[in-house]
């Protein structure tokens, strides 16, 4: 009989031991899931940066595009863009910028 308390606790420590390997793979898969959810953060986290970067560097190109080359050689040219710049800044009648010469 001593040899069937020898196996089951054989079989006992064979099955903590098919239990700790189990839970260790669990682990392991966890852990590997959660590297890739943060790296796929990472990237999306890049990719949204390096697309607002390319956005911005659009705006300003259009920007520029549109930007007015102005003679201020001229007084009269000079005069008008000061004119443009405060009457575009307006605030309606009451609240106006008024420029006088």
């Amino acid at each position: 009989m001593g040899g069937l308390t020898g196996s089951s606790a054989a079989k006992r420590q064979a099955k903590a031991a098919e239990r700790a390997a189990e839970e260790q793979t669990r682990l392991a898969q966890e852990q590997a899931k959660e590297s890739a959810r943060q790296a796929a953060n990472q990237a999306a986290l890049t990719i949204a940066r390096q697309n607002a970067v390319t956005a911005i560097e659009e705006q300003e190109q259009a920007q520029e595009a549109q930007d007015v080359e102005v003679d201020t050689t001229n007084a009269d040219s000079s005069l008008k863009r000061r004119r443009s710049r405060y009457s575009d800044t307006s605030g309606g009648s009451d609240g106006g910028l008024s420029l006088s010469i």
